[in-house]
């Protein structure tokens, strides 16, 4: 194992203004004078937030989309769309008319004109994530010729929240949606759920034609959906626990139902909700100062930790179920089949925080963070190959599919214009740094003698040691302003000509693995690098010095090498000038403390740079 060399890392850039020096739980290791860090890892949250009883969900209304291009996705990221025999019958389009003071709803048209009797047609909806999509791993970039499920996406209707312990237990008991019947004739409507496995509860309702008012429906979970497909009539096969998919359903003719519908049928579907009637919630509307309207500040603490608290859902609510991943994070809540490395810096961080305040138990953060390190941890992935591979050098590509691996795209048959399949993706270094950090987090915070926080620790530093920082280093073989790489990408057919980025300058003269990032300067081909400071820069000059392994370790040239340029104003910018680029850094680094860093030209303090930018 390696020694993390924390007294280097102090010594190099860090102003002495303070004579002890402790390990934060969520951060590396830099001078604190105690009375800081007892502050920082304060818990009290002052009064508590007020209670109420019951909670609405809402599933979609329909108030911020515009076209039908917009219907892809509902509020809980679950994909929705057309169920129908044929492709065709049913015609999904949003309507401008809401059960609501503002918005639209959903307009569902079907015409079953042609079709056989037992046609069926509506509307489905994933009540949780994505159902399944197109996914590629071979790297051929050919578009697949189905899609692929993709499991483990589903409520669990009697504990909605899962492992996070605030709300814990907490249930849903009610269905609810408003309909509105724009055609003349009654239709008779099946009501469906489905579980994980596919098996299906349902119950039907016959609907008028009321004018231009609404019908509520109200169904209760789970006395209400009484029969069963699968289940030939009997609805207890069904896993309350796994609820995936919610349908309408309109049959042209059910014999043994007694069903026959008209064949042209319109109607308006509106506010689809999941109600929890009798768990307690925190209630931050009550807590305003009656006077002012504004919060009320005995509730500050408390509702900055409901902030928090929240937040923290993401990374609980979407790391990928696939198993091959580890539970990696979404790099959206809509693309399941989509895992982002940066993002992994901040989900470790997050299940620390998570441990520290008892959103998670520290057994369940624990089994999180180290299913994490394990599938970064795995040497076998790492390599100059273009498939199969998480890493190179100890460093992570940007981004992954659902099996762990380098995401490989694919040429789209709908949009022959362009080549998806040529936007491969690239070794990044920025995502490596966000990701490092937060092993580095995990590795310090998780410090118990049991097994699993051994493994912690031990593949924290493996991991970190394995990341060779000198190899996205742009030194002597290049134009040595010891800046790094923005990125590598191993050798393959693909788009170099900037529109995905480009990557033209060989790592090796004989025989190159690949390339790293470049860009064209008056017809000669020159490094493309972070040149100019950013937080993502500082994050990854500082673990490059850092490295506790002495063969990856670098000298403080790269913090120093770069660009530190006002343009006339009053702090220090970076190149994109995003806020983010201020902030990164001080997730992970108390840059208050640090101070003022000693560069030789240049001495900045981070903290008053960050601030003044913002």
């Amino acid at each position: 194992m390696f020694a993390h060399p924390r007294s280097r890392l102090r010594d190099w850039f860090v102003r002495p203004t303070h004579k002890t020096a402790k390990r934060g739980r969520t951060g590396f290791a830099f001078p604190v004078a105690a009375e800081v860090l007892e502050e920082i890892c304060l818990l009290s949250v002052g009064t508590p937030l007020p209670q109420k009883t019951g909670e609405v969900f809402v599933v979609d209304d329909w108030d911020n989309k515009i076209t039908p291009n917009d219907l892809g996705f509902n509020y809980f990221a679950g994909n929705t769309g057309a169920t129908e025999t044929n492709a065709g019958i049913t015609t999904l389009d949003v309507s401008p008319v809401s059960n609501g003071s503002t918005g639209g709803s959903l307009q569902i048209a079907v015409d079953f004109s042609g079709q056989p009797s037992e046609a069926f047609a509506g509307y489905f909806a994933s009540l949780w994530g994505l159902t399944d999509t197109l996914v590629s791993l071979d790297g051929t970039g050919v578009q697949p010729s189905m899609t692929t499920p993709l499991p483990g996406y589903f409520l669990d209707t009697q504990n909605l929240f899962g492992d996070f312990q605030p709300l814990a237990n907490r249930s849903l008991e009610t269905l609810k949606f408003d309909l509105r019947l724009e055609s003349t004739q009654d239709v008779t409507i099946k009501f469906e759920l489905q579980d994980e496995s596919g098996f299906d509860v349902f119950t039907r309702q016959t609907v008028s034609n009321t004018g231009s008012a609404w019908q509520t429906v109200t169904l209760a979970l789970p006395s209400s959906f009484d029969n069963s497909v699968q289940g030939s009539g009997d609805p207890s096969g069904f896993d309350w626990r796994e609820v995936s998919n919610f349908s309408v359903v309109i049959e042209r003719n059910n014999v043994g139902a007694g069903i026959s519908n008209p064949d042209q049928i319109e109607l308006l579907l509106d506010n689809l909700v999941l109600v929890d009637n009798d768990g307690q919630y925190p209630d931050p509307s009550q807590a305003a100062d009656p006077m002012s309207g504004q919060l009320d500040p005995q509730f500050e603490e408390a509702f900055l930790d409901q902030i928090r608290a929240a937040s923290s859902l993401y990374f609980l609510d979407w790391a990928s179920t696939d198993p091959r991943t580890g539970g990696i994070i979404q790099d959206r809540s809509t693309f399941a089949d989509l895992m982002t490395v940066g993002g992994v810096g901040f989900q470790l961080s997050s299940y620390v925080i998570d441990a520290e305040r008892g959103y998670l138990t520290r057994e369940q953060a624990a089994q999180r963070v180290h299913d994490v390190l394990a599938v970064l941890g795995d040497q076998s992935a790492q390599g100059p190959g273009r498939v199969g591979t998480i890493g190179h050098e100890g460093f992570f590509y940007h981004f992954l599919g659902v099996d762990g691996r380098r995401k490989q795209n694919f040429d789209f048959v709908d949009t022959p214009e362009i080549n998806e399949s040529l936007n491969t993706v690239e070794l990044s270094t920025i995502d490596t740094a966000l990701a490092i950090a937060g092993v580095v987090t995990v590795g310090q915070f998780f410090d118990g003698d049991g097994a699993l926080e051994q493994q912690i620790r031990n593949l924290s530093n493996q991991i970190y040691g394995n990341v060779n920082w000198g190899f996205m280093l742009d030194d002597a073989r290049f134009t040595n302003t010891q800046q790094f790489f923005l990125g590598w990408k191993p050798n393959e057919t693909r788009d170099d000509s900037g529109s995905f980025g480009r990557f033209l300058l060989d790592d090796d003269p004989t025989t190159p693995e690949g390339q790293y990032s470049s860009k064209d300067v008056n017809g000669v081909e020159t490094p493309a690098t972070l040149d100019f400071y950013t937080d993502e820069g500082l994050l990854i000059a500082l673990l490059a010095m850092g490295s506790p392994n002495p063969d990856h370790r670098l000298g403080r040239g790269v913090w120093d090498a770069m660009i530190r340029e006002d343009e006339g104003g009053s702090f220090i910018k970076t190149f994109p000038g995003a806020l983010f680029t201020y902030q990164f850094g001080s997730v992970w680094l108390d840059t208050q403390v640090l101070g003022t860093d000693n560069h030789p030209t240049r001495p900045v303090n981070f903290f008053q740079n960050t601030g003044d930018a913002i």
